[in-house]
């Protein structure tokens, strides 16, 4: 079979291409069916399937689609042709003769698609260039898809969204659309590429400003600079619009996205069909739903600087955009248009309402982005309090509290401001000063004015310096007033702070309560942004109460919600996530976290977090083999605790007590665990403190039923979860005593599962001896071995994963050729399985991930039956299982699963044998002779079966046979183990 690289119809490498290997290896994903490429012209669609198909190991069809195959009958003639080239002589003779008679398209689609079943190999077909198809073959490549065997693939590439139904496989996971963004040069690809081209341009700044463009950065790295900048290139684009539309386009600049009816109603004079003229001059366009598109920044930028040329029409369209931006309910955008039109009156009163708006909703980032537009000399005190306050909380925090100082500084005593001293204060840990300003702030509020943000920060402020039960109070009060008041937003805030104080005075459970409450909150509010300290102190309350694998799912989620908001959350959930992965051992996942949530505390000025984090990185970072870093971060720990809350002292404790214990120092970890022993249950130091103390009392013999008392649920959780997972090795004999108790290893009820309804048809699988497989009673061949061994497998251990599958039959390998191996095997299993002319379903599906055989075969084993009949003692079954084994299990396969499978079933045939003739040896001895006679064919030296046998003999009279077969027996004992028999033939 030809390689595809080698097919006329694939293109040849282009000068200097560049290499895309991540988008390749997304090609390549042999679990995706169906893969799309849809971005604008200049995107490399072509180039990019053209270095898959010259460098996979599949063999690929390629076929460039052209206008005269835009109907369903000349794409299936195209393809069939494409298919046919790359598999010569192969298995489309048969279609070809069936074509005339099946008359629909759609079965000719699914005939074609089925053909490929019995292809010797896994097959891409590449379709570039479909948006010159029509509706009908796009219901044709539906058919075509849907019946495509296991392992072929269809990769298409367009402008748009190829017609083909693409929800479902979507939803089912087995198609991937790769848009304009991931086929953007991301900058190092740029710079990569730009050194391939030698070019002297800057290829940052060309990424920049041509949004990734392929095509644009290949005109740039070509070597036009400084004569050509990319300004350049769009202009030249441009120049080929009509004239009329060349000297209107630039009022087009005003809208963000462009459609023909908005322009129009912005009054812009554009000539009618003006988008699809700039669509076909190949202007940088990214299409949007209801045939909107996307101008690139390039040439919205370009437009802009033309069309200020006229500048009373420049202001009187900005003018009307933000008009129409302010009717849309999009202010911001508004904001904008107003600053281009040069009216600052009514582009201030806009961010007023913005920075109000963004302000209850905490969306610092945001409140930037609207003030940092504006011109600084025109900012109201207000409009400085908010700037510096989102500077503290988007990782500027030191050019924040300038800012706040300053104001402070000229007399500025408002209740917003003094709340974000206060902020700022309880941050770096200054409680006092925190609960001073809170006080000052709620002084100067006036009849009708909402205290609760101040009133949240007294809360705040007295948990901070210790007088946990009035902060409880003032929390709930806070609560309660927000909820008299509706307001989510500082409910939520308030809820948070309960939570602290419940765990504070090691209530855990009402602390569950509160935080998801407060997450019902924000969720009805629409604000996930804001939900994220409650998921955080969720996390870290599950993993207190044992159950970090849950915990863990939750913190990732917030962070990566964080990382795309940033924000001052997002280091405080960087340790939670390092201390989850720490609880379950990944210390090695765990160390970066922990380095990374301390360089955000920098940025944020977050004083009082580091002292909880270096506890954490010292223990990651020496059970990950890194010493001079633990030591080196043990020391930060032992420095800060004197500044952090108790909560820092009592993980420092552990964490000494742990590095004592590692150095052998039971006596002085015994001390460090003591002290560790003192913090609340909420924390989860005080069960591993406890733990450790046990193990050190149980070396010494002196483990008592109160010690191990406190840890039985934990241990009982063990080796899958718990607070104890991390420990594990370092506490045999604490683990040897719980055993001993019978605590070790419980678990939970199997759920009881419905049994399925009764299929019909049987499915009957020979293993012993030889592979066979018969369905409804006629025999069928399987192409492959491998595709009897899937059968097999699936038919014993039920349904499974293609890793468990590729796993099993190529002993733990992980390479891609397995998989593709795998992928050849399961589809002719399927095809093989589906020739009976009783199945009309799919015999083999795989859905969600998951191979099994079709509930509607009833499948009979003979590997199974030694097992069934031992458990049911009936001589009738056992019997039955001795005339099935016909030889070893699989024999002709190697594979470690079939080697153990093959013993047990050995070793159950044996004891079934033995079991038939201790039945039968006084009421039928014909047939305790046979039993007895398998046994020691399966076991020539046991001496069980060889008594049984002589037994037998001499109860039918055979003497001489029995003398015959003792001697057999005492010739082969000797040969093999140089030993004698245990027994003489006359104590038989």
């Amino acid at each position: 079979m030809p390689h595809a690289s080698a097919h006329p119809a694939v293109p040849r490498p282009l000068r200097g291409e560049l290499p895309r290997p991540a988008l390749l290896r997304a090609l390549a994903d042999p679990d995706v069916q169906l893969l799309a490429l849809v971005a604008p012209s200049g995107y490399g669609k072509t180039t990019l399937l053209a270095q898959h198909a010259r460098q996979t190991a599949r063999t690929a069809a390629w076929l460039t689609l052209q206008a005269d195959e835009a109907e369903a009958d000349a794409l299936e003639e195209a393809v069939a042709g494409a298919l046919e080239q790359a598999l010569p002589g192969g298995p489309l003779t048969h279609w070809r003769a069936a074509r005339p008679s099946q008359r629909s398209a759609a079965a000719r689609a699914q005939g074609l698609a089925r053909a490929l079943d019995s292809a010797e190999g896994n097959l891409d077909l590449i379709l570039d260039g479909t948006d010159v198809l029509q509706a009908n073959a796009g219901r044709w490549l539906d058919a075509f898809v849907a019946a495509l065997g296991e392992g072929h693939r269809l990769l298409l590439s367009g402008c748009e969204a190829p017609p083909v139904a693409l929800p479902r496989l979507l939803a089912a996971g087995a198609a991937r659309v790769i848009g304009p963004a991931e086929l953007a040069f991301s900058p190092e690809e740029a710079a990569q590429y730009f050194a391939g081209r030698r070019a002297a341009q800057a290829p940052e700044e060309a990424a920049r400003a041509l949004e990734g463009w392929p095509a644009g950065l290949a005109l740039v790295a070509s070597g036009a600079a400084p004569l050509l900048s990319p300004d350049d290139l769009v202009r030249d684009v441009l120049g080929r619009l009509p004239p009329e539309l060349r000297a209107r386009l630039p009022e087009a600049a005003v809208a963000e996205v462009w459609s023909e009816e908005q322009l129009a109603q912005l009054g812009a004079a554009l000539p009618p069909g003006w988008l699809r003229e700039a669509r076909r001059a190949g202007l940088p366009l990214t299409p949007l739903p209801g045939g909107a598109a996307r101008p690139h920044g390039v040439v919205r930028r370009v437009l802009e600087q033309e069309l200020r040329q006229r500048p009373e029409r420049h202001a009187q369209l900005h003018r009307a955009a933000g008009q129409q931006a302010e009717a849309d309910g999009d202010p911001l955008r508004a904001l904008g248009h107003h600053l281009q039109a040069n009216d600052l009156d009514r582009a201030l009163a806009l961010a007023e309402a913005l920075v109000a708006r963004y302000e209850r909703r905490w969306e610092a980032r945001l409140v930037r982005q609207v003030i940092e537009q504006l011109p600084e000399e025109r900012l109201s005190p207000q409009l400085r309090r908010a700037w510096g306050q989102a500077l503290l909380e988007t990782g500027e925090a030191a050019r924040g509290e300038a800012l706040l100082r300053a104001l402070r500084a000229e007399g500025h005593r408002d209740r917003r401001l003094l709340f974000a001293l206060a902020t700022l204060a309880g941050r770096a840990g200054r409680f006092a000063e925190q609960l001073a300003l809170a006080e000052e702030g709620l002084a100067l509020a006036g009849p009708g004015e909402s205290t609760l943000s101040l009133r949240r920060l007294r809360a705040s402020a007295l948990l901070g310096t210790g007088q946990i039960e009035s902060g409880l109070v003032e929390a709930q009060g806070a609560a309660a007033q927000a909820e008299a008041e509706d307001d989510l937003v500082e409910l939520g805030g308030a809820l948070t702070l309960v939570k602290t104080a419940y765990v504070a005075l090691g209530q855990p459970l009402d602390s569950e309560r509160t935080l998801r409450r407060g997450l019902e909150v924000y969720a009805a509010l629409g604000m996930p942004h804001r939900a994220l300290p409650l998921q955080n102190d969720l996390a870290c309350l599950l993993q207190a109460q044992g159950r970090p694998e849950e915990g863990l799912a939750l913190a990732l989620e917030a962070l990566a919600q964080a990382r795309q908001d940033g924000g001052v959350i997002v280091p405080l959930l960087q340790g939670t996530v390092a201390d989850l992965y720490r609880a379950l051992g990944r210390f090695a996942e765990a160390l970066p976290l922990y380095e990374e949530a301390l360089e955000g505390c920098a940025a944020f000025k977050l004083d009082t977090l580091p002292p909880l984090l270096w506890p954490g990185l010292a223990e990651a970072a020496r059970r990950s083999g890194h010493r001079a870093r633990a030591e080196e971060a043990l020391d930060w720990a032992r420095h800060l605790s004197a500044h952090g809350a108790s909560e820092s002292a009592q993980q420092l404790a552990l964490c000494e007590g742990l590095f004592a214990w590692a150095q052998g120092d039971t006596q002085a970890a015994g001390a460090h665990f003591e002290a560790a022993a003192q913090a609340r249950a909420a924390l989860g130091v005080r069960e591993r403190a406890l733990a450790y103390l046990a193990e050190r009392s149980a070396r010494a013999g002196t483990l008592s039923d109160a010690q191990l008392a406190p840890l039985r649920r934990h241990v009982q959780a063990l080796p899958h979860g718990g607070l104890l997972r991390a420990d594990v090795d370092e506490l045999p004999h604490l683990l040897q005593a719980c055993a001993a108790r019978g605590w070790l290893g419980e678990a939970a009820p199997a759920p009881q599962v419905s049994p399925p309804e009764q299929p019909a048809l049987t499915l009957e699988v020979q293993t012993l001896g030889r592979l066979q497989v018969s369905l409804g009673g006629q025999r069928l061949r399987l192409p492959r071995m491998r595709s009897g061994e899937i059968l097999v497998w699936l038919a014993l251990h039920g349904p499974s994963t293609r890793e468990q599958l590729v796993n099993a039959l190529w002993d733990g390998s992980a390479e891609r050729r397995h998989g593709e191996h795998f992928r050849v095997a399961a589809r002719q299993l399927r095809c093989a399985l589906a020739a009976h002319p009783a199945v009309d379903f799919n015999p083999l599906p795989f859905e969600q991930g998951v191979y099994q055989l079709s509930a509607r075969l009833t499948v009979a084993l003979d590997c199974t039956l030694a097992r069934w009949a031992l458990r049911s003692g009936d001589p009738a079954d056992l019997r039955r299982a001795l005339e099935a084994y016909g030889g070893p299990f699989l024999p002709q396969q190697e594979a470690e699963w079939v080697q153990a499978r093959r013993a047990e079933v050995a070793g159950d045939t044996l004891a079934a044998a033995l079991a038939l003739g201790e039945w039968a040896q006084t009421s039928d001895p014909e047939l305790a002779l046979w039993a007895y006679g398998r046994a020691a064919a399966l076991e020539p030296l046991h001496e069980g079966a060889q008594r049984g046998l002589l037994r037998a003999h001499r109860a039918l009279g055979e003497h001489a046979a029995a003398a015959r077969a003792y001697a057999h027996y005492a010739q082969r004992l000797r040969d093999e183990v140089g030993d004698e028999p245990g027994f003489s033939l006359a104590q038989v």
